[in-house]
């Protein structure tokens, strides 16, 4: 705890009721909430971009598939599907039913 910064941030005011529900369910603070969604995120954003280098680093070395027009349309519907459920999950974070 001793790195521990302290950070101003501004946030609408329906996500902090949106947060403090899921403190008040977790029986947490606001702040432990709002560090640990800010570390999950900055995970899934370090990962992502980790395995995207990792991807180009195969393609430099030769070790792809090639893709065809069917292939590469379902590849970015996937994209597009994880990115929607990233979206959701940011604006429903599990748990916060269940204080409404």
């Amino acid at each position: 705890m001793a790195n521990d910064m302290p950070v101003s941030i501004r946030i609408a005011s329906d996500l902090l009721a949106r947060l403090e529900a899921i403190a008040g369910a977790m029986d947490r603070s606001r702040s432990y909430v709002i560090v640990h969604a800010i570390e999950a995120y900055v995970e899934s954003w370090e990962r992502r971009q980790r395995e995207v280098g990792e991807g180009f680093a195969e393609i430099e070395q030769g070790r792809s598939i090639p893709w065809d027009g069917e292939a590469i349309a379902d590849l970015r519907k996937f994209a597009e599907q994880m990115d929607q459920s990233e979206e959701r999950a940011l604006k429903h974070p599990r748990g916060a039913e269940a204080a409404e």
